[in-house]
């Protein structure tokens, strides 16, 4: 339960990283400077949303102007929109200074939810990709 898989470990070495849920059904925190790495496996429960989001609030990790990228594709499950907005809430936006948000999917249909999602977060600017290095491209040109 809550262990972060070696290959994300790895791959975000100097991030602030943190699991929450079990192999097949969790949320994967990365927060490095500038960049949140987020992973969503399976169908995970939104008490780890909560707790995964809270985690990194309590650590302090959550200012400044950052990309984001949201990797969905092993997403299986459904989306608990009030939840989302919950864990929403939670966060201090008045340290956010800027969030571009780069959601990485397994086909298009998932394009309504970032439809969705920007409605929740409206200072987000939110894309949808089927291709994580164009995902990348896009937020580092964001960024610039």
């Amino acid at each position: 339960m809550n262990e972060v898989p070696v290959a994300f470990a790895e791959a975000h070495k100097h991030g602030w990283v943190v699991a929450r849920g079990r192999s097949g059904a969790r949320f994967l925190l990365s927060v490095e400077p500038g960049w949140i790495f987020f992973h969503i496996e399976g169908e995970p429960t939104s008490e780890h949303l909560f707790s995964i989001f809270d985690a990194a609030t309590k650590a302090g990790v959550l200012h400044g102007a950052f990309s984001m990228l949201i990797d969905m594709t092993t997403f299986t499950g459904a989306m608990n929109w009030s939840a989302v907005a919950e864990m929403r809430d939670g966060i201090d936006w008045d340290k956010i200074s800027k969030l571009n948000v780069a959601y990485v999917v397994r086909d298009m249909e998932f394009a309504l939810l970032v439809k969705i999602a920007g409605v929740i977060f409206p200072k987000a600017n939110n894309r949808t990709f089927l291709d994580r290095e164009e995902a990348l491209d896009w937020l580092r040109a964001q960024a610039a």
